[in-house]
């Protein structure tokens, strides 16, 4: 016999009502998840905005544009939305500090010139950075997006050595073995195409606790660690450099521009060392930058030598490529560099005048007529 007490009975003998959960009670409990996850989401995405904007200067409204927070340089490519269809000739620079204003004047200088030669207005957009690489290059390419530039100028190849001074099964090939590239790969694919600030958040997130639980595997944009300094002496970043420059090139092809390769200029001194470099001992004229900020000095040397064979290998495959030998055309001087890389006033001249000297025998800039003479 059942011991379960009918409603009836259960009421006579003072047990109180049964409290089922009806239709109406589930439906309640649903709509109130709903809401709660409503309200978080939409708190998120509010929230996720608002840091991009605070972090850097991401529209509100346009979370899309995320990577202005690690490229400032893109803001002003967006602004202006160059073309190379129009009457205005656009220069994009990539690459590192050589290329940046705050290293020497080759911009301003580049500016003038092509102005001189083609008698028509030259805007430039320099996104070259202190301490970027070839992968810094190509993620802000890929970003421009729709706009077109007449000339693009693509300088890299010293601070790849950095790639190498690390152990051979921590290397990864797209640098994301450094944290700046394990959050700059992540946020990439966002970029012109993220209508929610939520999702790309979670990410960076994400690459911030992989950085923080993975430190010792990570390598710094700083000076390189001395306990892994030996491996430096394999250049494993070569292939990096090429794959990057190969995408560079190819999307240069797609989107119908002029893209110019140029072997790297440098000067290291035999009698390097860092002692000899604080005291301005050695052949260089301000003495900028240690050469040991990237490794030991015969190891990146070799490195960069390595990167110059990858950068002319990819530049003759390729005849539409507008290659200039910097390393070959400019002397080894002091009077000429600043340090292992940085260029005197009159050095970055000479290297300015090396790649419009290359435009006019390509006839990628018009050859000016000989003055008549009366």
């Amino acid at each position: 016999m059942s011991s379960e007490l009918s409603p009836a009975a259960a009421a006579s003998s003072g047990a109180g009502p049964v409290r089922r959960r009806g239709p109406r009670g589930g439906r309640l409990w649903l709509f109130r998840f709903i809401v709660v996850t409503v309200v978080t989401l939409v708190a998120g995405e509010l929230g996720s905005r608002a840091f991009w904007y605070l972090r850097g200067g991401v529209p509100l409204t346009d979370p899309g544009r995320v990577l202005w927070s690690i490229y400032p340089g893109l803001r002003k490519v967006d602004k202006h939305h160059p073309t190379n269809t129009d009457q205005t000739y656009d220069v994009l620079l990539l690459g590192a500090s050589t290329l940046n204003p705050e290293f020497g004047p080759i911009e301003l200088m580049l500016q003038e010139r092509l102005t001189r030669e083609l008698k028509r207005r030259v805007r430039t957009f320099n996104i070259a950075e202190a301490g970027h690489m070839s992968r810094d290059s190509l993620l802000k390419y890929q970003a421009v997006g729709a706009d077109r530039f007449d000339l693009v100028v693509v300088y890299d190849n010293i601070n790849e050595t950095r790639a190498n001074n690390c152990p051979p099964e921590i290397f990864q090939s797209d640098y994301s073995h450094f944290g700046w590239y394990l959050t700059a790969n992540a946020l990439a694919p966002y970029h012109g195409r993220a209508r929610w600030g939520l999702p790309m958040t979670c990410r960076f997130l994400g690459t911030l606790a992989q950085r923080f639980l993975s430190s010792d595997k990570l390598v710094s944009r700083g000076d390189p660690r001395a306990d892994w300094l030996p491996y430096g002496q394999t250049v494993r970043s070569a292939d990096s450099l090429q794959h990057n420059l190969e995408e560079i090139v190819s999307i240069a092809q797609s989107r119908g521009e002029t893209v110019v390769l140029m072997s790297f200029a440098f000067h290291f001194v035999d009698d390097y060392t860092r002692e000899k470099f604080k005291k301005r001992q050695l052949d260089y004229c301000l003495h900028i930058s240690p050469t040991d900020i990237w490794g030991p000095h015969d190891q990146v040397r070799h490195g960069v030598e390595v990167h110059n064979e990858v950068i002319t290998r990819v530049a003759h495959a390729h005849p539409e490529v507008i290659f200039v030998d910097q390393q070959g055309a400019i002397e080894r001087s002091g009077r000429l560099f600043n340090d292992s890389c940085h260029l005197t006033s009159e050095g970055c001249q000479i290297f300015v005048n090396n790649l419009v000297q290359e435009l006019l025998r390509r006839g990628i800039l018009p050859i000016p007529e000989p003055e008549s003479q009366e």
